[in-house]
């Protein structure tokens, strides 16, 4: 709560106090009611366009599109947004894994079951793209070898 009070108030009341304080109806008494302000929590929709299908830039796959809020400090406050996930959006999924020599096997395993995700990901969308990376965190023996293959 916020008091609007123009006067001086009494040295030892602030301008504002909890309303779940224990003093909070002296302090009300003092500020006088109708200067006192409780703002609500604000919260209007701006744009909530419908679900859609299409090219990826008319793509909507979230509702609403756009709110405006105007939240009180520490209250809590519950915004719904529903997602629906369009048919054929396009998907990218990039595989980033430690190449150093102790992972050698894992690469391989990575390498059969990159192929059976990316077939499965066909059925959700056709514009799929897959990407690997490797990094090695040390260049020296044992993480790595230097011997030719």
């Amino acid at each position: 709560m916020w008091c609007g009070k123009n006067t001086n108030l009494t040295s030892d009341m602030m301008r504002c106090k909890s309303s779940e304080s224990s003093e909070a109806n002296e302090w009300r008494k003092e500020c006088g009611s109708v200067n006192v302000r409780e703002p609500e929590n604000y919260y209007e929709i701006l744009k909530d366009d419908d679900f859609s299908e299409g090219t990826a830039e008319g793509i909507i796959q979230l509702k609403p599109q756009r709110v405006a809020m105007d939240l009180r400090a520490r209250d809590p406050y519950v915004m719904k947004v529903q997602y629906r996930h369009a048919k054929n959006y396009p998907t990218d999924l990039y595989y980033l894994m430690d190449g150093s020599k102790s992972m050698e096997d894992d690469q391989g395993m990575l390498s059969k079951l990159g192929k059976v995700l990316a077939s499965s990901i066909k059925n959700i969308t056709s514009d799929f793209q897959l990407g690997f990376g490797i990094f090695v965190e040390k260049t020296i023996l044992p993480y790595i070898t230097t011997v030719p293959y």
